[in-house]
């Protein structure tokens, strides 16, 4: 599991980090595009917009106890940095095993498929986060150094992006 090296802490380690994996257990598939993943997280309007500093809201509709919800993820930057980590893993090992994210998931693998132009977006986006993270507005609730060791990991892991974007 590749994904092991930055899951878990501050990346992976979120409330919406968890309704990021809800929203891959929800999914009706096993197998989706990253495109698909943006315009149902809304991430196409925040990476058209612009506004990712400012952390906007960005969600989905899931299912609780039968009935439809909004599912809404606050720290928009995070999350992306979550959605790249995932991302990444499906690239390295063919599949995203959502239990490997969160233990106490149902057993159920994705695949997500990325065109170069949504890998090209993603890296834009995480260097964008490792150029400057106090930029945003996560600045605010997280400490100096752990915004500095999220924008290394933004950093490392648009690395590994731009090596499949290469491949693609």
């Amino acid at each position: 599991m590749h994904i092991e090296k930055w899951w878990g802490n501050l990346v992976g380690g979120t409330d919406d980090s968890l309704l990021l994996v809800d929203y891959f257990e929800e999914l009706p598939k096993s197998i989706i595009s990253l495109d698909e993943v943006y315009r149902d997280l809304g991430l196409d309007t925040i990476f058209q917009e612009g506004n990712l500093k400012q952390d906007a809201a960005m969600g989905f509709e899931m299912t609780i106890n039968g009935s439809l919800v909004h599912a809404e993820m606050d720290i928009a930057s995070a999350a992306v940095i979550d959605l790249a980590a995932i991302v990444l893993e499906s690239l390295n090992c063919g599949f995203v095993d959502l239990q490997d994210l969160d233990d106490v998931r149902s057993e159920k693998r994705i695949v997500i498929q990325a065109t170069k132009q949504d890998l090209a977006l993603l890296c834009r986006v995480l260097e964008q986060f490792a150029e400057d993270p106090f930029a945003y507005d996560l600045a605010e609730f997280v400490p100096v150094e752990d915004m500095l060791e999220l924008g290394q990991a933004a950093q490392e892991i648009a690395n590994e992006l731009k090596k499949w974007e290469e491949l693609t």
